[in-house]
């Protein structure tokens, strides 16, 4: 990140911008619509690498893999595809991997993000563990047809559960735009952490809304497949694949947000 960035950064976090949920979403909903089938099919290839790992019998290593290293360069490369897009650059498929040179860092970055959310919740974690929570849990997997009641929580400790969500949600959304500060701005894995942090919570708000949005419209869908997965498991998989759809919907109009935030308008 150059001085100027730097400063340009700092002036745009003192003075405040415009961010509107319902406006990102809406514009983000356009760019994603204008490659859409490109823009499809990238958002499958993370949930198709998982069932291949499933099917090579990988199990928690293939779900490391697939957390820590895979999801966060193919993520990132959406960025990058909805930044061609608005730079009307000669559109290319091959925009979305151009995420891979810095892999390192946008690992690096995420797995720290990973471990700052772990040391957040770690006291909802001891509290689920003395209330018989994670007991429970593991009864449901292990008998899911006939699963036991949960466990009951106390006053004070429905307390503890929501304040200790409080700091969870701020980082996760202070987060959010980590990733275009690492690929646009040059920032290091825990600058872009900071940097994001600071920026978004001029606009927390809105930016909660827009991800809160796109949360309930992911759990909607769930609840809406269920019913199938109980009639029919395994077309209910092949169907769950169209969750990850909405993915880029999410990532364009993230990257409308940051670029209305930091980046000039495009040329008319």
């Amino acid at each position: 990140m150059t001085t100027e960035q730097r400063q340009h950064l700092e002036k745009v976090i003192s003075e405040g911008y415009f961010h509107s949920s319902s406006l990102r979403m809406r514009e983000g909903l356009l760019l994603y619509r204008q490659h859409f089938k490109d823009f499809a099919l990238f958002a499958l290839i993370v949930p198709f690498v998982g069932s291949v790992f499933t099917l090579l019998g990988l199990g928690w290593i293939g779900t490391l893999l697939l957390t820590l290293v895979i999801s966060p360069v193919l993520n990132a490369g959406f960025y990058l595809a909805a930044h061609s897009v608005m730079e009307r650059e000669a559109w290319d498929f091959k925009r979305f991997w151009g995420a891979i040179p810095k892999a390192a860092p946008l690992v690096l970055n995420n797995l720290i993000s990973i471990l700052i959310t772990g040391i957040v919740v770690l006291p909802i974690y001891f509290l689920f563990q003395r209330i018989g929570f994670m007991d429970w849990y593991q009864e449901v997997v292990n008998n899911p047809v006939n699963p036991p009641e949960p466990p009951a929580m106390s006053s004070s400790d429905s307390t503890v559960f929501f304040l200790n969500l409080v700091p969870l949600i701020y980082l996760q959304v202070g987060f959010s735009w980590a990733y275009p500060l690492i690929l646009f701005w040059g920032a290091n894995p825990f600058q872009a952490l900071e940097l994001s942090r600071r920026l978004v919570t001029k606009r927390w708000g809105a930016q909660f809304m827009l991800l809160l949005t796109f949360f309930s419209m992911f759990m909607l869908a769930s609840i809406l497949l269920s019913p199938l997965a109980i009639a029919a498991p395994g077309v209910a998989n092949v169907v769950s694949f169209g969750l990850f759809l909405i993915l880029p919907w999410v990532y364009c109009s993230l990257y409308l947000g940051f670029r209305g935030a930091l980046m000039p308008p495009v040329e008319e």
